[in-house]
């Protein structure tokens, strides 16, 4: 996904790089399309934020992460460190990016299935599925105090 703002420039970036065959590139996806793709995914490529990072938890996703530079107080660059931290994720600055350093770093999750299966327990562990009502649990009980 590249955004509306960039979808273009990044198809010509590619035309002139040689596009690999199995790579698919869309200017946006649709919640259920969204879904779809992060389920069918092998590794993920995205930002740092708070919400991309619960659904490669929710969907046991190892990751290249970029975080975004200008989040506020480099929140996005703390949310990529402790992903890495656990081994469920590379992470790479935006102003290192280039294309050969990002293939290899989404090739190594496709080919390492060890490295994987270990990023995808430890997601599993750093996710909590049931956090809604747990919480609502503990408003409920400080409410009755």
């Amino acid at each position: 996904l590249t955004g509306l703002g960039h979808f273009e420039s990044t198809m010509e970036t590619l035309r002139k790089m040689g596009m690999k065959p199995g790579y698919t590139i869309k200017a946006y996806l649709e919640a259920e399309e969204m879904a779809s793709a992060i389920f069918s995914s092998s590794v993920a490529f995205c930002r740092s934020g708070a919400g991309s990072l619960a659904e490669l938890a929710a969907h046991r996703k190892p990751s290249v992460l970029v975080p975004y530079p200008y989040a506020f107080e480099r929140h996005q660059h703390a949310n990529a460190a402790e992903f890495v931290a656990m081994g469920a994720a590379d992470m790479i600055d935006e102003s290192e990016i280039d294309s050969a350093k990002l293939e290899a770093r989404l090739l190594s999750w496709i080919y390492d299935k060890d490295r994987a299966t270990e990023a995808q327990r430890a997601l599993a562990e750093w996710d909590v599925p049931d956090s809604v009502p747990r919480i609502l649990d503990i408003v409920r009980m400080a409410a009755k105090t």
